[in-house]
């Protein structure tokens, strides 16, 4: 054998091994594109519901906040209620 023979035998065997890895490659890029594409999908549906989740605990910390107001508010009314009704009774005794 010649080194010719030894670069053609190396070039067809480096042709045919880049080939089928082309092949190899755009088989499996073409039949892992919809899973691929689903993914994308699936991670910015659960970017929206992050956001969702964090737009609403905002609004369930304001909201807890009003009602700790509101809390407060019944229990000075409440108190008031009772000292009205003591002075009251005490009128009547």
């Amino acid at each position: 054998m010649h080194w010719a023979d030894i670069a053609a035998i190396v070039g067809i065997i480096g042709g045919v091994s880049t080939a089928v890895g082309f092949i190899f490659k755009t088989a499996i890029k073409g039949s892992l594109y919809p899973i691929s594409s689903r993914m994308d999908s699936l991670i910015d549906s659960l970017d929206r519901l992050n956001k969702t989740f964090d737009k609403q605990e905002i609004r369930i910390n304001a909201i807890d906040k009003r009602l700790d107001g509101h809390d407060r508010i019944l229990e000075r009314h409440d108190e008031k209620l009772i000292n009205l009704s003591k002075e009251v009774f005490k009128h009547n005794d």
